[in-house]
């Protein structure tokens, strides 16, 4: 399994409130995408678009991410975020991380949640 389905799985429970007929990206795609632009330091959502569309082939080879659509536009990821519930999500990337620490038999896995937690909050507008 890529690395990519291995987050989603973790998001699959998020149903973000979208108008099926105009859906051109999965919302575990984009949650994923964003998880990782931001753990790369980008601090809003035009980042996050600029820094994906520089990986997109880096996504698509060894993340196996279809994006049959290209990369989302800053203001679709902002409001595909917008609409997921803000507790569901951290319960979600809470079960993320715990995984992490469970498939490294017990060794730490070192987080600065405060400054993870800011960082969320600053980028997609939202209390976590």
């Amino acid at each position: 399994m890529k690395s990519a389905m291995k987050l989603a799985k973790y998001f699959a429970e998020l149903d973000g409130n979208r108008q099926q007929g105009k859906i051109k990206h999965l919302l575990t795609d984009i949650i994923v995408m964003c998880i990782i632009a931001i753990a790369c330091s980008c601090k809003c959502f035009i980042d996050i678009e600029s820094f994906l569309k520089s990986k997109i082939k880096y996504l698509r080879k060894n993340l196996g991410m279809d994006l049959k659509n290209g990369i989302p536009s800053h203001d679709t990821i902002k409001r595909v975020m917008a609409s997921c519930d803000p507790e569901k999500f951290s319960s979600c990337f809470i079960n993320f991380v715990k995984s992490l620490r469970e498939s490294n038999e017990g060794d730490f896995v070192s987080i600065d949640w405060n400054a993870l937690n800011q960082r969320i909050k600053k980028v997609m507008k939202i209390s976590i």
